[in-house]
């Protein structure tokens, strides 16, 4: 199966990022509907404020490049995930 990469960095309010869960759901369009999980993680040089993730979507159709999503990532941050 092919998968789409979503790559970025994640910050908790005022704390500690690095290896942190996040939640990434996705809402549009209907066909990538879905909600897939990762780990924050530090890459040389950072600082632990920064946390870098990537998550493999399965893709929805053969072609997606340029499609419009709609999603959410929230983080699990001392405990509680972030809205």
């Amino acid at each position: 199966m092919s998968t789409a990469l979503v790559i970025g960095t994640f910050a908790c309010p005022g704390g500690h990022s690095v290896g942190i869960s996040l939640e990434l759901r996705i809402t549009s369009p209907a066909a990538a509907a879905g909600t897939w999980n990762a780990n924050t993680v530090a890459i040389y040089p950072t600082v632990d404020t920064i946390g870098y993730v990537t998550f493999w979507l399965p893709l929805w159709r053969p072609t997606v490049c340029g499609d419009e999503m709609t999603y959410d990532v929230r983080g699990n941050c001392g405990g509680a995930f972030t809205p």
